[in-house]
């Protein structure tokens, strides 16, 4: 009798000894869960910008070497409509580098861009005729709701007359969290 009792606690003991690491086995892996992998979102703007006279400046020279160029921002969901900024320092070899803002009412995107001129825009510095340009961009940093974005692209502007400059990015971004609907 005594080794029965013996058994049955060793059985109940074993039984709740079972229970517990499968209770905490259950437990450990329901708080590692790894976070859902950002799914890319790839969204494609349109930003119509003007050349800003520099601080000093009555106005802005078209053809100048480095400037400032503001306007609108137009993107699809999560972005939006916005305001745009870009700066541009034109290189030796005909190409501009330079950085973009987006500024949205949730948050802001920005990053650095190249572009080189294409055949059929050539600017030329004595009439300030049309341009046109094709490069790549990096997305380099974000604010408010789109903090953490990442990502890169292509961008293409042109300008009638270096002055009012249209462009379309082509974003893709590998990690960008939209804002919550509200």
């Amino acid at each position: 009798m005594t080794r029965r009792i013996c058994l049955i606690g060793a059985a109940i003991t074993t039984g709740a000894l079972a229970l517990g690491v499968g209770s905490a086995t259950a437990a450990k892996s329901k708080h590692q869960t790894k976070p859902a992998k950002p799914k890319p979102v790839s969204v494609s703007c349109k930003w119509a910008v003007v050349g800003v006279a520099p601080a000093g400046q009555e106005s802005f020279t078209p053809g100048s070497e480095t400037g400032d160029q503001y306007g609108s921002a137009s993107c699809p969901a999560p972005e939006g409509k916005g305001l745009a900024h870009l700066t541009f320092n034109l290189q030796d070899d005909g190409s501009l580098t330079g950085g973009w803002w987006e500024n949205f009412g949730t948050g802001s995107v920005r990053g650095t861009y190249v572009l080189q001129p294409s055949d059929s825009g050539t600017l030329n510095p004595n009439t300030f005729a049309s341009a046109d340009y094709a490069g790549t961009l990096q997305v380099t940093g974000a604010t408010g709701a789109f903090k953490g974005a990442v990502g890169k692209g292509t961008l293409t502007c042109t300008s009638a007359d270096s002055v009012h400059v249209s462009c379309k990015a082509g974003i893709k971004f590998t990690q960008l969290v939209p804002p919550a609907a509200g």
